[in-house]
C-alpha cells in the first residue's frame, strides 16, 4: 500500500518535471539572438555583400593596393580597393567578376601593370589597382542600385530615408550607416541583441585594402555616430533587391555550378575577358599559352575580319579598332583554343551652356545606352582639402529619345564652390558592364 503511494507520488512528479520543461522550450527566449532577414529582398542584400567580403583570388603578379601591395602568389580574402575613379572601373559595379578574376590570371594584364597612382586615375588618392571597389560602389552592388552616386547625394538620393529616430535599437538588417564628414558608407550586415536591445552589430563595407565585415560592440558604433557624423538610413527599395549566384565565391546555400578555368586559357586581354573598351585606345591582347598554335583569328560581328601568325612577342596588338563586337581565339589546322570577347564601345558627348547653372548635354552611341552623367569640377582643380565634388544626374528613356538632357547644376555645390567652369562625363552601358566618356568641360556654367 505505502509502495504503491510513493510510486504514484513519484510518477506524478515526474510528469508535472517533464510539463514544465516542455514549457520552457516552447516559450522563446529573448535573452540573446541574431536578426533574420525580414524578407527576400534584405536577404539578397547580404548575400551580395557576402560576396565582396569572401571572394578568394591568388594575384600571379604584384598587386599594387592603396599603401602598398599584394605578394604574388599569396590567396587575398575580399575584393581588393581602389577608388579608379578616371575612367570608373569600380567592380563588379561597373566591370563584373568575371572580367576582374579573368585578368587576374594574366600576369600582363592591366590590373598589374597599368600605374594608376599617378593623375590622370589618381584623384583623391586612394587608388591602387585598376580595377577596385570603393565603399559607395560596395553599398550599391549589396543593394542592387545600377546607378553611381557619391555620399554626399546618397542622403538625398530617391529611395533612401533617414531612420527617425536615430536609435541604434531600431536597426534593421541591410541599413546604411553613412558620415558626410568622413566620406565614408557602410552596410549593417548582422544584429546581435540581448534582451530585446542590440549587443553587437557586423558590418560590411569596402575599404582598404580589401572589402570585409567586422563585428563591433553597440557602444563603437555609437561612439562612430556621436563623433564621427555617422547616420542611420534605409533603402526604401531593399525589398526588390536581387541576387545572382557568382561562379567565383559561394555564399549562403549556394553550390558550385561551374568551373571557369582562366587558368588553362592561352590568350587574355589587356582588360580581362568580357571587358569594354574605349573607342581611342587600342586593344592588345596576350598569349600566354601558344600549345602548338600558330595563328590567331578575330572576329567581329559573328565575321572573320583578321588572321596572322602569332608574333614571336606573344604580344597581339590590334590597335584601334572600329566600334562592334569582338571575340579572338588562336587556330592551327586542326582546331582552335577557347574564344575570349570584348566591345569597341561608339560614343560622343558633347555640351553647350543654356543659362545661368545649366547645361544641355548631347549624347549618341551606336552599340552602348546612356545611364547617367556625372558633374564635377574642372580636371585640373586642386583643392586645398583635396575636395573635388562629384554629382550624378539619371538619364531617362526620354533623354535618350531625344538624345540629349538639360542638367542644373547642383545648388549645395555651386553655393560652396562657386566656380565657373565644371565638367561632366556620361555612363554609357554594354552587355559586359559600363564605360564613361572622358570629361568635357564646360565654361561660364555659373554666369
Amino acid at each position: 500500500m505505502h509502495f504503491r503511494i510513493v510510486f504514484v507520488c513519484l510518477l506524478s512528479l515526474n510528469l508535472f518535471l517533464s510539463a514544465c520543461s516542455q514549457i520552457i522550450v516552447d516559450v522563446p527566449s529573448h535573452e540573446e539572438e541574431w536578426d533574420q532577414p525580414t524578407n527576400t529582398g534584405v536577404k539578397n542584400a547580404l548575400l551580395n555583400a557576402k560576396q565582396l567580403v569572401s571572394i578568394n583570388y591568388t594575384p600571379v603578379n604584384e598587386l599594387l593596393i592603396v599603401n602598398g601591395e599584394f605578394s604574388p602568389m599569396r590567396e587575398v580574402t575580399g575584393l581588393v580597393y581602389s577608388s579608379s575613379r578616371a575612367e570608373d572601373l569600380f567592380c563588379p559595379n561597373n566591370v563584373s567578376l568575371w572580367t576582374f578574376m579573368s585578368s587576374l590570371y594574366n600576369p600582363q594584364s592591366y590590373l598589374y601593370t597599368k600605374n594608376v597612382t599617378m593623375p590622370p586615375y589618381s584623384i583623391r588618392g586612394l587608388v591602387g589597382s585598376y580595377y577596385g571597389q570603393v565603399c559607395s560602389a560596395f553599398v550599391r552592388y549589396a543593394l542592387g542600385i545600377k546607378y553611381q552616386f557619391e555620399i554626399y547625394q546618397m542622403t538625398v538620393w530617391d529611395g533612401f530615408d533617414k531612420v527617425e529616430p536615430q536609435e541604434i535599437d531600431g536597426v534593421r538588417l541591410g541599413d546604411i550607416l553613412t558620415s558626410e564628414s568622413s566620406q565614408h558608407t557602410r552596410l549593417v550586415t548582422g544584429i546581435h541583441r540581448k534582451e530585446g536591445h542590440v549587443f553587437e552589430l557586423a558590418i560590411s563595407e569596402g575599404m582598404y585594402p580589401c572589402a570585409i565585415e567586422k563585428t563591433y560592440p553597440v557602444s563603437d558604433v555609437l561612439n562612430s555616430m556621436h563623433n564621427k557624423g555617422y547616420v542611420l538610413y534605409r533603402y526604401r527599395y531593399i525589398d526588390s533587391t536581387q541576387h545572382i549566384q557568382s561562379p567565383f565565391v559561394y555564399v549562403g546555400e549556394e553550390t558550385p555550378v561551374y568551373n571557369y578555368g582562366f587558368s588553362d586559357y592561352h590568350i587574355m586581354p589587356k582588360r580581362g575577358d568580357k571587358a569594354n573598351w574605349r573607342k581611342d585606345e587600342k586593344v592588345i591582347v596576350d598569349v600566354l599559352n601558344r600549345d602548338g598554335f600558330s595563328d590567331y583569328l578575330v572576329y567581329k560581328d559573328n565575321s572573320l575580319v583578321k588572321k596572322e601568325s602569332i608574333p614571336e612577342s606573344n604580344c597581339i596588338d590590334l590597335g584601334i579598332m572600329p566600334y562592334g563586337d569582338y571575340r579572338m581565339c588562336l587556330s592551327n589546322d586542326l582546331t582552335n583554343s577557347e574564344f575570349v570577347y570584348w566591345i569597341v564601345a561608339d560614343y560622343s558627348v558633347n555640351a553647350e551652356n543654356t543659362g545661368s547653372r545649366t547645361a544641355k548635354v548631347t549624347f549618341a552611341s551606336n552599340n552602348a545606352t546612356p545611364l547617367w552623367l556625372t558633374w564635377r569640377t574642372p580636371v585640373n582643380y586642386n583643392s586645398i582639402n583635396n575636395d573635388m565634388p562629384y554629382w550624378t544626374e539619371v538619364i531617362s528613356e526620354k533623354n535618350i529619345n531625344d538624345g540629349y538632357i538639360v542638367t542644373e547644376l547642383d545648388q549645395f555645390i555651386a553655393n560652396k564652390y562657386k566656380l565657373d567652369t565644371w565638367s561632366f562625363k556620361v555612363a554609357f552601358s554594354t552587355k559586359y558592364g559600363i564605360i564613361t566618356s572622358d570629361f568635357v568641360e564646360v565654361d561660364n556654367f555659373c554666369l
